[in-house]
């Protein structure tokens, strides 16, 4: 019999109790740095329609009337977006926030 097939891996279910044992839940972390890195794709994406709309007008296919039209409409998806998703992930950081502290007075409170 081979020694690799007798140790048994660890399932979703054992890493989820191993976590919840150590007192951490690692969905929360990651769920937030895929937050933080959306929101940096995202306005790096706006920045690129921006120079793009930029070169198009310098080449003579946008107007300068049109380009500050499509800048300032990105502008505006751009800042709205950013509010909604800042408030979000406020709320998010918050409770984490109050999650910790707790832990670190419970913490005390045992030591």
């Amino acid at each position: 019999m081979n020694r690799r097939n007798d140790v048994k891996k660890p399932g979703p279910a054992d890493r989820k109790r191993q976590r919840q044992k150590n007192g951490i839940t690692m969905k929360r972390p990651l769920k937030k740095l895929g937050a933080y890195r959306s929101l940096f794709a995202m306005n790096r994406g706006f920045e690129t329609v921006l120079l793009s709309c930029a070169e198009l007008k310098k080449l003579g296919f946008l107007s300068h009337r049109h380009l500050k039209r499509f800048q300032a409409l990105a502008e505006e998806l751009r800042a709205g977006t950013n509010h909604r998703v800042t408030e979000a992930v406020r709320d998010f950081e918050e409770r984490d926030w109050a999650r910790f502290g707790r832990l670190i007075a419970q913490g005390k409170d045992h030591a």
